[in-house]
């Protein structure tokens, strides 16, 4: 608006504060997973052009402004553990305006998720029960499904499978294992083990006994063997 002062009029213009300027929701990231856009809304305020600044911390204490992030979106970073997020906008000759702070968690990959050696027994023996690792990575805390096969590929969850070590019951033929942990959202799973419990060798039978004279090759024979 104008102003005259001693007969001088001088223009004056009043900048609204610059504002609205909000980034998105705290998030959790697999390990592997995409890494999220963190995007805000539209500025209000200032003089309707805007100048963008992010900033990250890993303590909410101390923030850093990334040279690269000077649009109003920012492509968050793969570290780690939790990284803190803002905004800084400047417009015109007001103050700056930071946003809120949000926070993106990057998990650890799940690791040590190993269920051991796949075993050959006879057909009765006792089968030694599945144990696993102990898992690591994630959130930190974990659940566990154990599956089972019959040729590898399809895989069907086992009911009341749900801890960290599996004992199979008694089986005939082979029947393949795996185990999935599951932290947070993110699923690891482990490589399959087969068990086979083989049939017994049977019906070994051979000729009845014989006496022969000297110089006489005796002849033996036996019924054929029942295979495992």
């Amino acid at each position: 608006f104008p102003v005259t002062i001693h007969g001088t009029t001088i223009q004056i213009e009043v900048q609204p504060l610059p504002g609205n300027n909000q980034i998105g929701n705290t998030q959790t990231i697999c390990n592997g997973s995409a890494i999220p856009i963190l995007t805000g809304t539209l500025p209000t305020g200032g003089t309707l052009s805007y100048a963008y600044q992010w900033q990250t911390s890993s303590n909410q204490s101390t923030w850093t402004s990334d040279p690269a992030g000077v649009s109003s979106s920012y492509a968050s970073l793969s570290i780690i553990g939790a990284t803190y997020y803002r905004r800084i906008i400047t417009s015109g000759v007001c103050a700056a305006n930071t946003s809120n702070t949000t926070t993106i968690t990057y998990l650890a990959p799940i690791t040590g998720n190993a269920i051991g050696n796949s075993q050959t027994l006879c057909l009765g023996s006792s089968i030694l029960a599945l144990t696993g690792g102990i898992p690591s990575g994630g959130d930190g805390n974990f659940s566990y499904q154990w599956e089972s096969s019959l040729n590898q590929v399809a895989y069907t969850p086992i009911f009341g499978a749900n801890v960290s070590s599996y004992a199979p019951g008694a089986i005939a033929g082979s029947v393949y294992y795996r185990r999935i942990v599951t932290s947070f959202t993110c699923p690891s799973t482990s490589s399959g083990l087969e068990i086979r419990q083989d049939i017994p060798l049977g019906n070994n039978q051979i000729g009845v006994s014989q006496t022969i004279c000297a110089g006489i090759p005796a002849s033996l024979t036996g019924t054929p063997i029942v295979t495992g």
